[in-house]
């Protein structure tokens, strides 16, 4: 297992190498493969993004993300709920009408039902991408189908069907509208591709990404 200094390193450079991220503003600790992570990012989406990075490093056992998103004064809670449910209304492929948005001191929180897992995470990263949200709290529920088989060759078509993926080692196993993803791909991005096309799928309540990367 890398040692925490090299685990640090990996976690900075891969944090580098992403155009959306000012790694210099961005503090990195490990202890035991523990990873903290604290300073100020420009919005919700860059705080969540490294997070994800650093938590595919190898090594990394736990990500504690303290990282804060200052609050734009020039914003009020108002004019921010607004905005979010102007852009979640205009997302394409979202039936977020029984979707209801509440903000707090920049915090926007979003209750209701949806679809998919998939569509608590596009109305996530929407939110995110606001100018003024620090963070996107979600108490969506996804509504229960109760058709597991159905879900799992639904997420192995999507996958299958896909060109890149169709040719790795990728299996699905469905439980409760819990989605298991198994098996070994060649990046981050092909790993990530797969949760997605998992997560559109309706009824898919959690991914639980179990893909090792290769490379």
């Amino acid at each position: 297992m890398p040692r925490d200094e090299e685990i640090c390193w990996q976690i900075r450079e891969a944090m580098a190498r992403d155009l959306d991220l000012d790694v210099y503003s961005i503090n990195i600790d490990c202890v035991n493969g523990l990873v903290r992570l604290d300073g100020l990012v420009e919005n919700a989406e860059a705080r969540h993004r490294a997070e994800q990075i650093a938590s595919v490093v190898e090594g990394v056992r736990f990500v504690d993300n303290s990282l804060t998103v200052p609050m734009d004064k020039d914003i009020s809670d108002r004019e921010l709920e607004n905005a979010s449910r102007e852009a979640i209304s205009q997302e394409a492929g979202l039936d977020l009408k029984d979707v209801e948005v509440e903000v707090v001191e920049g915090n926007v929180i979003l209750r209701g039902e949806v679809q998919s897992i998939g569509d608590v995470r596009t109305a996530e990263e929407v939110v995110e991408r606001i100018k003024g949200a620090r963070d996107a709290i979600s108490e969506l529920d996804v509504r229960d189908i109760g058709y597991d088989d159905q879900i799992n060759l639904t997420v192995e078509q999507n996958i299958i069907s896909d060109r890149e993926l169709s040719r790795l080692n990728v299996t699905a196993y469905t439980e409760g509208g819990i989605v298991f993803l198994n098996g070994a791909v060649n990046t981050i991005e092909q790993r990530e591709r797969a949760e997605r096309l998992a997560a559109q799928v309706e009824g898919v309540r959690e991914v639980r990404n179990r893909l090792e990367v290769l490379d």
